[in-house]
């Protein structure tokens, strides 16, 4: 046969067989994708029921969803559920994807609905995953009834073991956070602690450092003036849409979020207000009267669990101080050396005060000096060599001594009283800025000043 035939005939065979292959290919898509539609209007392998079941094959393709589950992952009739797209309606998303790939429950809210899950392992060759969605029973008014069911009281019994284990502040808020969490949906969730000292709401919330949560605190709310109302009020607040509830539009003046739905309530303990918790969603109207019962029902819990943190607190900072002065009693009575005198002095203060800088400036009366003493936590040894002011008769130093006053600056470099006394160069070398200079008094005799800054 003539070589050029050959080839040709060759040549169609192969192009036969790739059309043929390329055809059985398309046919067994078209009829993958019709049996997977058909099973989407006929589901025959399981049987349809009130919880939201999905069967998730390894690798997250979903085999399998239920009409009650479209509805809660808000899917179309025909949509192929994607997991990635559901995931993203569920908060916190973390927990929706541990029951995707291992046995076990956890509690998550989707769509802006709480829902417990349960997910079992499906014996075979594959692995396969089938995972059911309930939505516990609420009611509206359940804050304020006593017919509980058994999922709230779960719901309570399992956000009291979570927080009451905590003793610190900050352990005790990040727990309380992270079981809002999976209670509620929210796109911003703040917890504001009532700071007696400096008389004002210290905000909670968790932040991204280097991929990883945790937990940061600001003078500052993302919440606007919604906090103070309820401060004021000491009463729940639920703000279905921000934008239509004209009474509280002045609340929006300083909001730095553009939040359609809010939820605010009081956290009282023994009738003392000691904080308050704040959930907010851009979306309007995404949250219930059934968050809101939630949020009562936990806010007890919350508020008792942050005020023993507080005490907590307290009374280890006020064990501390008083071990703080032990030491410095004792150290004042049995050491005879100048500078292990002084250190003993820096060292038994220094745990008390949030300070970088700290030491003494001691008066001698009858040279009128004013000098810093080795050693001085945070200046070096060299610069508390020359730390030493005169301190002349008659002088605007002489009268900032005879006054005895504590001095408080902002900015040491450039404080006026500072310059008086003649030290200002000192704290242009050490960069300090808020300081204080707490005179030491022997009767009416003036010693010389404790310098914190």
């Amino acid at each position: 046969m003539d070589t050029g035939i050959q080839s040709g005939l060759i040549i169609t065979v192969i192009g036969l067989v790739i059309f043929a292959l390329i055809w059985t290919l398309t046919r067994w898509a078209l009829r993958s994708q019709s049996a997977w539609q058909a099973a989407i209007k006929n589901p025959l392998e399981m049987p349809e029921h009130e919880d939201a079941v999905l069967l998730i094959h390894a690798g997250g393709r979903v085999d399998h969803i239920n009409t009650a589950a479209r509805e809660l992952f808000r899917l179309s009739e025909n949509e192929i559920p994607n997991l990635e797209r559901l995931a993203r309606l569920a908060h916190p998303n973390g927990a929706f994807w541990d029951l995707c790939i291992n046995e076990g429950k956890g509690r998550m809210s989707v769509g802006g609905k709480l829902v417990e899950g349960f997910s079992y392992r499906v014996p075979g060759a594959d692995s396969v995953i089938l995972l059911s969605l309930r939505q516990p029973e609420l009611s509206p008014g359940l804050a304020d009834t006593q017919d509980v069911s058994g999922s709230v009281l779960r719901i309570i019994s399992e956000f009291g073991e979570a927080i009451a284990e905590k003793l610190n502040l900050d352990a005790t808020l990040s727990a309380v956070i992270e079981n809002v969490e999976k209670l509620v949906p929210a796109d911003v969730l703040e917890v504001k602690v009532w700071e007696q000292a400096s008389q004002i709401f210290v905000s909670y919330r968790f932040g991204m450092r280097n991929g990883m949560p945790y937990l940061e605190s600001s003078a500052n709310t993302r919440f606007g003036n919604y906090s103070a109302y309820i401060a004021k009020q000491r009463e729940p607040l639920f703000v279905s849409d921000t934008e239509k509830n004209k009474e509280l539009r002045f609340l929006e003046e300083t909001e730095q979020y553009s939040l359609r739905s809010y939820i605010g309530i009081p956290l009282q303990a023994g009738g003392e207000l000691v904080g308050l918790l704040e959930v907010g969603l851009i979306a309007a109207n995404a949250y219930s009267q059934e968050d809101l019962g939630l949020l009562q029902l936990i806010s007890g819990q919350a508020a008792v669990a942050i005020r023993n943190a507080l005490l907590y607190e307290n009374e280890q900072r006020r064990a501390m101080e008083l071990s703080g002065l032990a030491n410095l009693a004792q150290s004042a009575g049995s050491l005879q050396n100048r500078e292990e005198f002084f250190r003993a002095l820096v060292n038994s203060i220094q745990p008390l005060f949030a300070i970088k800088t700290l030491g003494f400036l001691l008066y001698d009366e009858d040279r009128q000096i004013l000098e810093g003493q080795v050693p001085f936590e945070g200046i070096p040894a060299h610069i508390v060599a020359i730390y030493r002011t005169e301190i002349k008769a008659d002088s605007p130093a002489s009268e900032i001594i005879e006054k005895q006053q504590i001095i408080f600056t902002q900015d040491a470099k450039t404080d006026k009283r500072w310059q008086e006394l003649r030290i200002h160069h000192i704290a242009q070398a050490a960069s300090l800025q808020e300081s204080a200079l707490v005179p030491l008094t022997s009767g009416e005799r003036f010693l010389g000043y404790l310098q914190l800054s």
